[in-house]
């Protein structure tokens, strides 16, 4: 259901974060995620809203260039 799922993984993993610790610090920041629902995003199961990617992308500290790089 998304094409950027192994991507964001990738970013996640390069960035220094595990799914949980990862899933728990969008929770604080505002976002009503668990580990189950990245493991879906992240496996290109779920649906990914362009907002959700900027929340994403946001916390990261990453911009949407950093998606094609890697």
């Amino acid at each position: 259901m998304n094409i950027l799922g192994g991507r964001l993984r990738q970013l996640r993993e390069i960035s220094g974060w595990n799914q949980s610790d990862f899933a728990a610090h969008l929770q604080r920041r505002g976002w009503d995620i668990d580990r189950a629902v990245l493991v879906r995003i992240e496996s290109g199961k779920r649906t990914l809203t362009d907002v959700e990617l900027q929340f994403i992308l946001r916390v990261l500290k990453l911009d949407w260039s950093d998606l094609s790089r890697g």
